[in-house]
C-alpha cells in the first residue's frame, strides 16, 4: 500500500514537472514567434552557417546536432512545415557527410586502433605473436579481385626512449624485422622474407634505421628502400597500389614511385600480418621494438588531398596519445642512426 502512495505521488510530481516544462516551452515559442521576420531569418541563416562549419570544417557533430536544434525552433516559429522539411534534410545532410567521413577513414584495423582496441593503447610490435597479429581477410576486405588499393600506417620505432623496455639497439638487431605484410601465408621457419608472397611487405633493415617495401606476386620481386626513418615520433607511411605501379609516401609526401613488371594478382583472400615473423627470427622474438597505430585499408587509391587529410586528422590525436606516454620524458642525445655510423654497425 505505501509503495503505491509513493508511485502516485511521483507520478504526480512527474506530472508537475512536464507541466513547468512545457509552460517554460511555450512561453519560448511565444516570444520567438513575437520577433520580427528578419531575426527570424537571420536566426536560421546563422544556425545554417554553424551546422556546415561545425560538420565539415571544425568537426564537432555535438556542436552541429546543438545548431540543428536551434535551427529547428527558428524554423518552427516562421512554420510548422518548414520546420518539418529542415529535420529531413539535416538527417540526409549529416549522414552523407558521416557517411564520406568514414569513407575517407577507411578501414581500421582494429588492433591498431587506439580507440577501439581492448588495451586502448597502440599495437606493441615487439610482444609475442596472438591472434590479433593475423587479420583475416573478410574482416577488413570484401571486394573482388581490386587492383587499386592504399594502405596507411602510423609508426613509432623506438630509438632510446626509456618509457619502453625493448629499443632499436637491444630488440633483433642484426635480423630483418617486420612491420606488416598483406600474404598468403604466415613465415615458416625456413622462409627468407623476401621469398614470401606479399604485396605489398614492410621490413625494418638489420641495423639501419631504413624501411624496405616489398612487392613479390610469387613471379618476380621487387624492392624500395626508404632511408633515414625517425624514431623516437611517430611518423606516417602511405602505400598506393594501383595496377602495375605503386607510389609510396611517408608523412604524406610523395617519397618513390615503383613501376613493377606485372599488374598485382588477385589479393583479395590475403591475409594481413602485423609484426608476425618470431619463426623467422634467430631469437624467435617478434616484429620490432615499437608501436604501430591506425593501419588502415582503402579498397581505392588515394589522391594526394585525400593523403594530406590522414595526416592532418591523426598527428594531432598521437602527439597527444604519446605526451601521455612519455610523461615528460626529454631527449638530450640524437637518436637516428646516421650514415657516420654505418661503418661500426
Amino acid at each position: 500500500m505505501d509503495n503505491s502512495k509513493q508511485m502516485n505521488q511521483l507520478l504526480e510530481n512527474s506530472k508537475e514537472q512536464v507541466q513547468v516544462i512545457k509552460k517554460a516551452g511555450d512561453k519560448v515559442t511565444e516570444n520567438m514567434r513575437g520577433l520580427s521576420l528578419q531575426l527570424k531569418l537571420f536566426s536560421c541563416a546563422i544556425s545554417l552557417f554553424c551546422i556546415g562549419f561545425f560538420t565539415k570544417v571544425r568537426v564537432s557533430y555535438i556542436l552541429s546536432f546543438i545548431f540543428a536544434i536551434i535551427a529547428a525552433m527558428s524554423f518552427y516559429t516562421i512554420s510548422t512545415f518548414a520546420c518539418v522539411v529542415f529535420i529531413i534534410l539535416f538527417i540526409i545532410y549529416i549522414s552523407g557527410v558521416i557517411r564520406e567521413r568514414n569513407k575517407s577513414f577507411g578501414i581500421i584495423i582494429k588492433p591498431t586502433d587506439i580507440y577501439r582496441n581492448s588495451s586502448r593503447k597502440a599495437f606493441m610490435c615487439d610482444v609475442p605473436p596472438t591472434k590479433d597479429n593475423i587479420i583475416a581477410s573478410n574482416i577488413f576486405r570484401d571486394e573482388v579481385n581490386n587492383h587499386h588499393y592504399t594502405f596507411s600506417v602510423f609508426l613509432y620505432i623506438n630509438g632510446s626512449n626509456p618509457t619502453y623496455k625493448n629499443n632499436f639497439q637491444n630488440y633483433r638487431f642484426r635480423e630483418w624485422k617486420s612491420v606488416f605484410y598483406l600474404g598468403e601465408n604466415s613465415i615458416n621457419n625456413s622462409m627468407e622474407f623476401y621469398k614470401l608472397r606479399q604485396l605489398p611487405g614492410l621490413w625494418l633493415k638489420p641495423t639501419l634505421n631504413n624501411l624496405v617495401f616489398v612487392m613479390n606476386d610469387g613471379s618476380s620481386s621487387e624492392r624500395a628502400e626508404l632511408e633515414d626513418i625517425p624514431m623516437n615520433e611517430w611518423f606516417n607511411i602511405t602505400m598506393v597500389v594501383q595496377g602495375a605501379s605503386v607510389a609510396i609516401y611517408k608523412n604524406c609526401k610523395l617519397e618513390i614511385e615503383l613501376s613493377l613488371k606485372n599488374i598485382i594478382p588477385n589479393t583479395s583472400q590475403y591475409n594481413l600480418y602485423l609484426a608476425n615473423d618470431a619463426e623467422m627470427s634467430k631469437s624467435k622474438k617478434n616484429g620490432y621494438a615499437g608501436q604501430m597505430a591506425f593501419l588502415s585499408y582503402y579498397a581505392s587509391a588515394l589522391n594526394q588531398t585525400e593523403i594530406n587529410q590522414i595526416c592532418s586528422y591523426y598527428h594531432p590525436l598521437l602527439k597527444k596519445y604519446q605526451h601521455k606516454q612519455d610523461k615528460g620524458i626529454s631527449y638530450e642525445t640524437s637518436c637516428l642512426v646516421t650514415n657516420s655510423d654505418v661503418k661500426s654497425l
